[in-house]
């Protein structure tokens, strides 16, 4: 587990979308969604959003998995953790994370909103 994030470990990485961790990362992450509910292999998910942020660079989707991955495998600890990285991130590169475009942003945004109440909720 990481323990510290400071933003100047992490370079700002572009579209992520061909690399092959982060389609194996989505391909977890879709799971959420999918009508048959198969189980999310949570460590491997946040084994792959360490890998991409490491050698890629960081972008807001991964982030933003990392965060998910984060909360379900270390509870209020882990959103904090999670949460804290984005926020640092965008408070000093935010101009430059990938995506760009504003509604891409809100969707992130909004599902990991949504996505952190489900857990918040099983902690109760």
């Amino acid at each position: 587990m990481m323990t510290t994030h400071d933003e100047r470990h992490y370079k700002t990485g572009g579209d992520p979308r061909t690399l092959a961790d982060f389609i194996a990362l989505r391909a977890e992450m879709n799971k959420l969604s999918h009508p048959a509910r198969p189980d999310i292999n949570w460590p491997y998910a946040e084994q792959l959003a360490r890998s991409l942020l490491e050698h890629h660079g960081a972008d807001l989707q991964t982030v933003a998995w990392y965060t998910l991955a984060r909360a379900r495998l270390g509870g209020l600890a882990g959103i904090h953790e999670g949460l804290s990285l984005m926020e640092s991130l965008l408070a000093h590169q935010g101009k430059n994370l990938w995506p760009q475009a504003l509604p891409a942003r809100t969707e992130i945004f909004r599902t990991l909103s949504k996505r952190l109440r489900q857990v918040i909720r099983t902690l109760s």
